[in-house]
């Protein structure tokens, strides 16, 4: 029986070849499909795996401290602890700090911006007489701001062999200090900054962070400074070296018409010496609108000072005309503020519809807008010295930390306190960052810090603002992690009323805001529960995908079957004819259809083992192979068990006008399981970029979501081909062995006089409107899915279903085409 399947397949060699090759195709395609979609989980796991977990696991802040945003979006602004009233004790801290299922808890208490010691700079003398005028200036990225009560003007007057330079000068505001042999002078801008408190040991550990400077002692040259006031507390503090100063000076320098001997005969009018300095005379402070002088030329200078100046304490500088900045020795500073500071309020954000926020300017501070409320708090050193009034405490800078390393990660941790992610515009990609006064709508990292007890000491009881907890023994975001993390939750809420968030999984997104005298910005915030956002549309698209590509790889061995038992029903007639039993025909065509599947399951073994080899599948593939031949063997033999032999439909067809549409309907029965799968094809084909898209849109939003479906892309890529692959291997097949069918009527058609363009013009009506028809069931379906998974899809959605199914309806027309030509041709019909 075995030989005489193997004569039978040897004897159609051309269309068991074409089904052949059609099934590997199939399995190979399906198979590297199915390796796509286990490798999408398995990066898509790994990645969550790897990446989710942050800096912590639970932030545990005071009940009811949730902000609107983060209630209704899910997403909680970076750093946004430059507010905070307290509200959890150091009692229940060292609660929390001791239970066994918690690592690290390392709180955070926000105290708002501070300021630290305040210098002058200096600018060089100029090589001639000269006006000159200087102010600062600060800038947000967009716009530039100048700052008030900074302004400056000199009048830099040449006298040779006078003490320092060779110049005088007269003076209209610049510092206050007033000394011989100045030169032009001007005060910087006082800079508060965000200060907190930290436990030392707690915070290094939880962030590798080296905040060991704060045990450095104070300098006794800024002890000595305050040693006459009376001050409660002496403070110290670390600042952040690598933070950012948006401060720039703007000079105009214009040349005068005034030599030496001008100089001396003004301070002969003054009653002056040659060797006395001109601010002896009474008149000095109005003497410059006084004299009428003649400008020769008139030059202007921008000195960007942004990193030079670093928060609480920098060198004091003086900078040339060539833009040379150096330390200076003659400069006038103060530490009288630092125990004066701003408190500010959260940004009332209006949420709008579509996700965004809006951000409104609430006034303004030194001439630079305000989008958040400030109220001044402690005590200003200015306002008590030469009283018996008490300072509460001073702070003192003793050292610097750095956190350049720790600014680029996947995962995002909300209250990090550290992270300096820039923001930047929607339209041109513009960098945004903080002027230098308070209230910025850019939340501030930490940049100054002091110990617990300190901030204490300043904010009163319960002062802690939020503690990040670190649970025990978890190496990686798993179900069994979760599980400790519960565990761990559980035993928090009983030490007292808290509002806990678990921010493991969380990831930094992007968030876009419309900022009042900006524009449309984009700022990084911390979306929770990214992980699980994630692996849920994942899983999602894996499914589908999957169940999609295994309904296909089902009909194929039906479609498979059903075709061998139609294009063999007359040598089934003959071999009956000559006595054979039923049974043994069935017998016969069944081990023929399965030395096809036999040498296809062979043939994709060989292509999957070069495949794996090379990692392009897996392992999982060869299972997959195995059960679809069974599959195909099952199925091949209940349709020749089963299956009647009649070739043709028996009942009267309708009366159609056109013969084309006569003969689709007279063959409706041969294309069932190949418009069957055109329509799941069609269903991938328009679902896949759809989903992805959608996929992306949902989780594409956060670093790690953007990670992952990076990694993923080339394998949904893959499916995608995959599934144009299987659309040619269909109609190959369907247009092959439907001609095969049908070779008896195309002959006759030719011999009665039909031209080659008739026939094929026929054939091709024919398997275009029963395609067409199939992508579009297909469509429906698609689009259905999609509204049941996406009920508030965009327009943007259906118009890609829309050019999707497009292309593939004019792929299709293009491969049915030529098949039909090159078969056609191979009848003798051109």
């Amino acid at each position: 029986m075995l030989r005489y399947s193997w004569r039978a397949v040897r004897s159609r060699y051309k269309l068991s070849l074409i089904l052949l090759i059609s099934m590997v195709i199939l399995l190979v395609a399906s198979s590297v499909s199915i390796s796509s979609v286990l490798t999408i989980q398995t990066n898509v796991r790994e990645s969550i795996q790897e990446h989710a977990r942050g800096s912590y696991d639970i932030l545990i802040r005071p009940a009811e401290a949730a902000t609107s945003v983060e209630k209704t979006l899910g997403k909680v602004e970076e750093n946004y602890l430059n507010y905070g009233a307290g509200g959890i004790s150091l009692e229940e801290w060292e609660k929390i700090k001791a239970l066994s299922e918690v690592d690290i808890a390392a709180p955070v208490i926000s105290l708002g911006y501070f300021t630290g010691e305040n210098k002058s700079l200096a600018l060089d003398y100029p090589s001639k007489s000269s006006y000159i005028s200087g102010y600062f200036e600060t800038y947000d990225g967009v716009n530039h701001y100048e700052v008030e009560d900074t302004f400056g003007v000199y009048y830099m007057l040449e006298q040779e062999g006078y003490p320092e330079n060779g110049f005088d000068f007269l003076k209209r505001l610049g510092v206050g200090f007033t000394g011989e042999g100045m030169s032009p002078e001007f005060d910087i801008p006082i800079t508060y900054d965000l200060t907190v408190g930290v436990d030392v040991e707690e915070e290094q550990r939880l962030t590798g962070i080296d905040l060991s400077a704060l045990n450095n002692e104070i300098p006794h040259q800024m002890a000595m400074a305050f040693e006459s006031l009376n001050v409660e507390r002496e403070i110290r503090l670390i600042y952040l070296e690598d933070s950012f100063s948006p401060l720039k000076l703007q000079v105009n320098v214009k040349d005068l018409n005034w030599g030496t001997q001008d100089t001396i005969n003004l301070k002969e009018s003054l009653n002056l010496s040659e060797n006395e300095p001109l601010f002896l005379s009474e008149r000095f402070e109005g003497l410059m609108e006084e004299l009428e002088m003649d400008y020769l030329s008139d030059d202007k200078y921008t000195f960007d000072m942004s990193k030079y100046i670093t928060p609480f304490l920098y060198n004091p500088l003086i900078v040339d005309y060539d833009h040379t900045v150096k330390t200076s020795d003659n400069f006038s500073s103060s530490l009288g503020e630092s125990s004066h500071f701003y408190k500010i309020n959260p940004i009332d954000y209006m949420i709008n519809s579509d996700g965004t926020l809006t951000v409104k300017q609430v006034g303004e501070h030194l001439g630079v807008p305000t989008y958040r409320d400030m109220n001044f708090q402690g005590v200003s050193v200015a306002t008590v010295a030469g009283t018996d009034k008490t300072i509460p405490f001073i702070l003192f800078p003793v050292g610097s930390f750095t956190t350049v390393e720790y600014q680029n990660t996947l995962s995002s941790s909300p209250l990090g306190i550290y992270q300096q992610a820039p923001t930047i515009t929607l339209d041109e990609e513009q960098p945004l960052h903080e002027t230098l006064t308070p209230g910025s709508f850019i939340s501030s990292p930490a940049k100054g810090i002091m110990s617990l007890e300190d901030a204490a000491y300043i904010k009163g009881d319960s002062p802690i603002d939020a503690i990040r907890v670190r649970v025990s023994d978890i190496k990686e975001y798993d179900d069994e992690a979760i599980a400790k993390i519960e565990e761990a939750l559980i035993k928090i809420s009983q030490i007292g009323n808290f509002q806990m968030d678990v921010v493991a999984g969380a990831s930094i997104s992007k968030m876009a805001i419309d900022v009042e005298g900006i524009g449309m910005v984009s700022q990084p915030w911390t979306s929770l529960g990214a992980a699980a956002e994630i692996a849920d549309g994942w899983n999602g698209t894996n499914i589908l995908v999957t169940g999609l590509f295994f309904l296909i790889g089902l009909l194929y061995p039906l479609n498979n079957a059903f075709f061998r038992n139609r294009t063999s029903i007359e040598d089934k007639k003959i071999i009956s004819d000559l006595g054979w039993k039923p049974s043994h025909i069935r017998k016969l065509y069944f081990m023929e259809s399965a030395i096809i599947l036999v040498l296809a399951a062979l043939g994709t073994s060989l292509a999957l083992i070069i495949l794996y080899t090379y990692g392009y599948v897996h392992i999982m593939s060869f299972p997959y192979v195995l059960l679809s031949i069974i599959i195909a063997l099952v199925v091949t033999w209940l349709i020749n068990r089963f299956q009647n032999s009649s070739s043709t439909n028996k009942t009267e067809s309708p009366k159609f006008k056109t013969l084309w549409l006569r003969s689709l309907y007279y063959f409706r029965h041969l294309i069932v399981f190949s418009f069957l799968q055109i329509v799941l094809l069609t269903v991938i084909i328009t679902f896949i970029p759809v989903n992805l898209y959608q996929t992306i849109l949902a989780t594409g939003d956060t670093n790690l979501g953007e990670y992952i479906n990076a990694t993923v892309l080339v394998f949904v890529i893959i499916i995608f081909l995959a599934a144009l692959i299987l659309t040619t291997a269909t109609l190959s097949e369907t247009i092959s062995s439907t001609l095969h069918i049908r070779k008896d009527e195309v002959i006759t058609l030719k011999d009665i006089g039909w031209k080659i363009k008739d026939v094929r013009g026929i054939l091709v009506k024919e398997t275009m409107v029963w395609m067409m028809i199939a992508v579009i069931c297909g469509f429906v379906i698609s689009l259905t899915m999609t509204l049941m998974f996406y009920p508030n899809m965009s327009a943007n959605v259906v118009f890609i279903k829309i050019i999707c199914s497009l292309s593939f309806s004019i792929l299709c027309f293009i491969m049915i085409y030529i098949l039909m030509t090159r078969r056609l041709k191979s009848y003798g019909t051109t």
